[in-house]
Formats: C-alpha cells, sequence, structure tokens
C-alpha cells in the first residue's frame, strides 16, 4: 500500500513538475512574441481581468459605451490629488482616423485626451470623471503621451499641507506637447462632484515644433520652434517662468487666461545640439550665430570668436581691435547676455560667383541684443558677407 502510495505522489509531483515546466514555456514565449512584434498586452490583460473577474475591474472603454469614435488607450492609477487613494488616469484618443490593430490597439495620430476618474464624493461613491482640459478645447498630444509629476507651485484650497506634485503631460507628434496641470479643491466633501470649476486648472501650455523642456531646479519652460530655420535645424527659442504670487503662480497671462504670459526671454538659438566640430559647419547662418555667441560669451561650449572670422578680412581687424561697435554693440565693455531676434540667410547667393576670384560667398543678416556694462544694446539689423575658407564659413566683412 505505502509502494502505490509513493508511486501515485512521484507521478503527481512528475505532473506538476510538467505543468509548471510548459507553463514558463509558454510565458517564456508569449514574452518573446510581445517584444519580437511590439504587441500592447495591456487591453488583453484588462480584458482577461473583467472577464476572470466576472466583471468586477472596471473596463473604461465599456464604460464609454463602446463609442467608435473613443479608444480607451491606457489606464495609470495614481493619487494625483494628495488624498492617498489611487485614482484612474485615463488616456484615450478619440476622433480616432486609423483602424485599431492586435499589434497596435491605439494607433498614433490621432488627438489625445485624458481624464481622472476619482471616487471621493458620495455615499456610495460616484466615480466621476474630471477632464484634463487644454487652454481652447486642444488636446495634450497625438500618439504617445507621458506624465511627469513635479512639485512646482504651493497648494491651492487642498485640504493636505502635503505637497501635491503638479502633472506635466508630454505629447509627441509632428509637434511637441506640453500641458501642465495643477490640483485645486473646487467642491466640499459633502458637495455633489462638478468640473465646472476644473479641478485641474492649467498652469501652462505650451507647443514647439523643435520641443519643450521644463527644468525642475529652476522651473522654467523652454519652447523651440523649427519652423523658420529647417534646414539649419535652429529654432527660435523661447524660456516661460512663473509669475504671480503665492498659490495664484502660474506660466499663463493669469490663473483663469487661456494664453501664455509673454515669454521673458525669446532669442533663435541652436534647436538641437550644435555640431561637435562647429567651425566645420555646413551652413553659414550657424558660423555666424556661432560666432555672435562666441563674441558675447553666450556659449557653454568654449567657443573662441577668431575662429569664425576669415583670416586678415575686415572682420578679423576689427575683432583684433576689440571694435565691438563694429558688430552692433558700441556701448562700452564686453557685450554678454546674447538675444539673437532675427536670423536671415540667402542660399541663392551660395554659389560661385562670376567676376573669377573662385571664392564662394553667402550673406547672412542678424539683428542682436547684448548686455555692456548692464546695459541693453541693440545692434540693429547688419547684413555680413560669409565666405568659404577651405571649407569653412567664415566671417568676411560687413555690408552695411
Amino acid at each position: 500500500m505505502l509502494a502505490i502510495l509513493q508511486t501515485l505522489l512521484q507521478y503527481i509531483i512528475n505532473t506538476l513538475a510538467r505543468v509548471v515546466g510548459v507553463a514558463i514555456f509558454l510565458l517564456v514565449i508569449t514574452v518573446l512574441l510581445i517584444r519580437l512584434f511590439g504587441i500592447d498586452y495591456k487591453p488583453y490583460l484588462s480584458e482577461a481581468g473583467r472577464i476572470f473577474s466576472g466583471a468586477r475591474v472596471v473596463d473604461f472603454q465599456e464604460a464609454f459605451g463602446g463609442h467608435s469614435n473613443i479608444r480607451v488607450c491606457d489606464v495609470l492609477r495614481t493619487d494625483t490629488d494628495g488624498d492617498g487613494f489611487n485614482e484612474w488616469l485615463v488616456y484615450y484618443q478619440f476622433d480616432a482616423n486609423n483602424q485599431k490593430t492586435w499589434k497596435d490597439p491605439c494607433p498614433s495620430s490621432a488627438p489625445m485626451a485624458a481624464a481622472i476618474y476619482d471616487n471621493d464624493r458620495g455615499s456610495p461613491p460616484i466615480l466621476f470623471p474630471y477632464k484634463l482640459q487644454p487652454p481652447d478645447r486642444d488636446f495634450l498630444g497625438e500618439g504617445n503621451v507621458s506624465v511627469d509629476f513635479q512639485d512646482i507651485v504651493d497648494n491651492y484650497g487642498a485640504p493636505t499641507t502635503n505637497p501635491i506634485p503638479e502633472l506635466i503631460f508630454k505629447g509627441e507628434g509632428k509637434t511637441t506637447y506640453m500641458t501642465i496641470f495643477k490640483f485645486q479643491q473646487n467642491t466640499g466633501t459633502d458637495e455633489n462632484p462638478t468640473d465646472a470649476v476644473p479641478r485641474y486648472r492649467v498652469l501652462g501650455s505650451f507647443t514647439g515644433t523643435g520641443g519643450v523642456e521644463f527644468d525642475p531646479a529652476t522651473k522654467a519652460v523652454t519652447v523651440y520652434d523649427r519652423g523658420p530655420f529647417e534646414r539649419s535645424q535652429l529654432a527660435v527659442k523661447k524660456v516661460y517662468k512663473l509669475h504671480g504670487d503665492g498659490n495664484n503662480k502660474t506660466y499663463m497671462a493669469d490663473i483663469t487666461a487661456t494664453s501664455l504670459a509673454a515669454p521673458v526671454v525669446s532669442t533663435i538659438d541652436f534647436g538641437i545640439p550644435p555640431p561637435n566640430e562647429i567651425k566645420n559647419a555646413a551652413y553659414p547662418e550657424k558660423i555666424l550665430l556661432a560666432f555672435y555667441k562666441a563674441l558675447t560669451a553666450s556659449s557653454k561650449q568654449g567657443w573662441v570668436p577668431a575662429d569664425f572670422v576669415a583670416p586678415n578680412s575686415e572682420a578679423a581687424q576689427h575683432l583684433q581691435q576689440k571694435d565691438y561697435a563694429y558688430f552692433g554693440f558700441g556701448g562700452s565693455g564686453n557685450p554678454t547676455n546674447l538675444v539673437v531676434r532675427q536670423l536671415q540667410y540667402y542660399p541663392a547667393i551660395e554659389q560661385l560667383p562670376g567676376n573669377g576670384d573662385n571664392v564662394r560667398r553667402s550673406r547672412v543678416d542678424i539683428d542682436a541684443d547684448a548686455k555692456q556694462n548692464g546695459q541693453t544694446i541693440s545692434s540693429g539689423l547688419i547684413s555680413y558677407e560669409m565666405v568659404l575658407v577651405n571649407g569653412q564659413w567664415k566671417v568676411n566683412r560687413r555690408l552695411n
């Protein structure tokens, strides 16, 4: 009898080992297939959870009524209002314009929106959506949207003294979107939920064709617009900072405005990191911009102004004499803190001239400000002749 039991036990153990082995093998194969084909598995996990839980798991796609114009893309459980409970942050597409597939249930290019569902009102509680609405009924991005949490301003009407981080949404696409929302207590605990006064109000809403960056140290937001300078990858760089008092600080014109306050700085700069070998840059406008940044000590790369002027040229002579007035800064002292307001270039001129000297020329115009002894000096619009010397564009002389 004991031998029979031992045999049976051994059989059960071997069978379980095989089952576990097969399960592990199938799991490994499934993970490899997901990685190989880039399958978004989250919708399938959500559906499986709904089925196996007997519909006790909330399916937000189902809650939206299967609306064909809306696709739920992701659900993130996180505490967005500092009450210790993880709300439901629901990402969804609207105006869906591509057919979803088993690989990509939320095809990119459709506008992306989000809402936070909370259950802190009512008994039994109401699952109420607080929409994260950018100004002018805009959206959070096209395709992928991510969220970051940063403590930017003090609490506003919140029932806790603990910091409640702001929500920073960054959306990718042909344009980069960044929208910052701040929690505000818009109803009492004994009142019905409402979003007539937004529970998550807009602290700042930014778009840039060259990117948008948030600096946690300074809380400044930098927007790059590459539209006017696509060939040379330069950009109009705008820096926005908080203004206002206490918990009413905002990047907008005021706390109820739908437009941004004016940037504290607006300048033309490199839209992406400049070339490692800046002297060999292919476009003369990059060279002139680098020269002015070097001239005004506005470059962190340690560039030297003389590297960007043609040897023995008119520009080189004035640079050697530290004649800053020649370059538009007629005040006293070394110029600093460059702000470029205008930069124009003329590709049609970049060809061999007909005067027989076999020198390739171009023209670049610049209008800039700089500080000299604490005073802002404006250069006005200056036109420069640029020449190609040993394969490198150089500043040759002023044309006006």
